[in-house]
């Protein structure tokens, strides 16, 4: 996913990557969706 946003992303896109130890792949996607929430509101 990383290689696609650096080719296709929006200039003005700020994106981060983020790799979840000791994750499931139900809490992942709570943890990711908490995430974005979290740095939506960043300028």
């Amino acid at each position: 996913m990383q290689k696609i946003l650096e080719k296709l992303a929006p200039k003005k896109l700020i994106w981060h990557t983020a790799i979840y130890p000791n994750e499931k792949h139900n809490s992942v996607r709570l943890k990711g969706i908490y995430d974005g929430i979290k740095f939506c509101n960043k300028e």
